[in-house]
Order: C-alpha cells, then structure tokens, then sequence
C-alpha cells in the first residue's frame, strides 16, 4: 500500500468516527493538525479521561463504572465511589491524552518524536516500525488510585473528595497541555525540513 492510499484510508475512518462521535471533541483540534501534514496520518486518539474502573485481578476482567473527559460537577465523583456495591475492587483512573500517529518513513518518525521531547512527553516513542512507523504520543499526565480493596472502603469521605480533587485538577492540566500541543504543532515544520537536510547530506 502506498503512503497516499495508507493516509486517505485512515482519514476516510477518521471522518466516519466523527460523524459517529466516537472521537473525543477535544482531540479533534490536535487530530486536524496533525493530519494537515503530509507525513502524518492518525484515526487512533484518546484525548484523556478520568474513569471509576471495577476489576479483580487485571484490566482483562476490568469494566468502567464512569467516565469523564471534561470537567464535572464536584462530589459526582466521590458520590459514585461511595454507592459502589460491586464485590470487585475500585479503582480511580485519570489517564492523559493519547495519539497514534502513522509516519511516512523514519526520518518523519524520528522528526515528530523529537517534537514530543521538546514538549515534555518523554513517554512518546516509536512503537511500531514497518512499512509506516507508528509514533504513540502520550501524556506523562497520569494517576491510579485503590478505592476499595476486598469490598473495603480504603478512604473516609473526606479524604475520597481530596482525591475527586485531584483527579478534576490532573484532567483540568491535560486539558491545558492539549491545547498548547496543538498551538506548539507550528515548530513541527522546522523540526522536519532539518531533518530532511540532515537526511539528505547524509545520502550525498
């Protein structure tokens, strides 16, 4: 499959999970602008969340209670995690946005994760390396507290808002760091034409 083919497939899925708003509204601002550049393509994104999740062992036996990926009204949180009565433990998420971006070639790959370092998302990596590399984007925003252990409330109602709190203040950051990704997304030009200069000095 060609670059052209690749990119046109995944934007033709990209529209369609917008049409069926399966794309969080406030990733599509960095999705756009990122895919404006000829050599990047994503469909894949998550632009962030806080999540009650009830599991036993591991995410594989895992299910979302509740979800938010903007802000809520104070103590929905709290409330929700005081009227759990599952008999699996409780878990409080708040997990950062999260892009998987297709590349061109390498050289791209490597362009668009030196722009990730530059802006402090020093989880970013290249994850997947075939015809078109994947670069996977990620906040290093992120938090994973136990609620309740063995049908045991681990925390006094006091203590659970202080972590609503917390939570409400990680996905109020991420939403912040977002936005400035998506602004900062200018610099990704320069980053490119001089990795496409080093690449060529080294071909000549």
């Amino acid at each position: 499959m060609k670059w052209t083919e690749k990119k046109a497939f995944l934007l033709k899925s990209l529209s369609e999970h917008i049409a069926e708003r399966r794309v969080d509204s406030l990733a599509v601002p960095f999705i756009e602008r990122i895919n404006s550049f000829a050599k990047y393509a994503t469909s894949s994104s998550c632009s962030g969340r806080v999540i009650l999740l009830e599991m036993k062992h591991s995410k594989k036996d895992a299910r979302i209670i509740r979800s938010w990926h903007e802000e809520w009204t104070v103590n929905e949180l709290s409330s929700e995690a005081e009227n759990y009565s599952g008999k699996k433990d409780l878990w409080l998420f708040a997990q950062g946005f999260i892009f998987h971006v297709y590349c061109y070639d390498l050289s791209a790959s490597i362009a668009l994760l030196d722009f990730c370092r530059r802006n402090g998302l020093k989880r970013s990596g290249i994850i997947s390396i075939s015809r078109f590399p994947v670069v996977e984007i990620i906040s290093t925003n992120y938090l994973a507290v136990p609620l309740i252990v063995n049908e045991k409330p681990l925390f006094a109602q006091d203590k659970l808002i202080e972590l609503e709190m917390l939570a409400l203040a990680k996905l109020k950051l991420n939403i912040r760091q977002l936005k400035k990704l998506t602004s900062t997304l200018t610099e990704l030009t320069d980053i490119l034409k001089k990795s496409d200069s080093l690449l060529w000095t080294k071909k000549n």
